[in-house]
């Protein structure tokens, strides 16, 4: 089995890489907090199986901002709110769909040099700072780290394909913090194909911009192959 260095994965952490994208280069600090706290409402509604009963708590949501703000919403605010709800909940399933503990609370606080996200889990709270304002000359620090991340998953993969051959072989070898890891990273991708995408959209210069779409290119190999390896590997636990 190819090795995979583990980083510390927990329900605080996987929520954290779940929602950094869609606070990204987000300007205003009040926004990027009401971004993490739709963010959360949204995990914890994917939490419910049943579709019906995941929009009555949209619903319900809805009501009670309403009831908290005597001005009528401009037009087009509750369809849009609503999607965005309903956006994150499809992202929630489709990056951590075996993960099922809810977040009682998810709180963005401006601190420097980043905002710190402070999360409530049934396991205890963690405290993870965020970098929501990434600037290009981290560039060079983020290239070592999708290349070594595009060679594990390629190894990974090719070595899980042999295994898979091997009647139980997958069940002796894989562990439920594997899946949770390579879940964990196609999150991670995420918000790297997000930093790359607008650094390359500020670029003047085209041999820059060439440059950072490879890496997009890559980006989009390493997701390709994370999903591969996780079918797999949920192969395993289904069956």
């Amino acid at each position: 089995m190819y090795p995979l260095i583990l980083k510390h994965t927990s329900t605080a952490t996987c929520f954290a890489t779940y929602m950094l994208p869609h606070v990204l280069f987000v300007d205003r600090f009040e926004e990027r907090r009401r971004v993490a706290m739709v963010c959360c409402l949204a995990w914890n509604i994917s939490l419910f199986p049943d579709a019906r009963e995941r929009e009555a708590h949209i619903q319900k949501t809805w009501n009670m901002t309403l009831e908290d703000n005597p001005l009528p919403p401009p037009d087009g605010l509750e369809h849009g709110w609503k999607e965005d709800v309903r956006m994150l909940i499809e992202k929630k399933h489709d990056l951590f769909p075996r993960l099922l503990c809810r977040i009682p609370r998810a709180d963005l606080v401006q601190q420097q040099p980043h905002d710190v996200l402070n999360v409530e889990t049934d396991d205890g709270g963690e405290t993870i700072p965020l970098v929501t304002h990434p600037r290009v000359e981290g560039l060079p620090l983020i290239i070592p780290v999708l290349r070594r991340m595009h060679e594990d998953t390629e190894k990974q993969l090719e070595t899980l394909q042999r295994v898979a051959q091997i009647p139980d072989g997958l069940r002796t070898i894989i562990e439920p913090q594997m899946a949770t890891a390579y879940c964990v990273q196609r999150a991670d991708l995420i918000g790297y194909h997000r930093m790359l995408s607008v650094w390359r959209e500020e670029q003047s210069d085209p041999l820059v911009r060439n440059g950072i779409g490879q890496w997009l290119s890559v980006i989009d190999t390493i997701e390709s192959h994370t999903k591969q390896t996780l079918i797999i590997m949920n192969a395993r636990f289904d069956a």
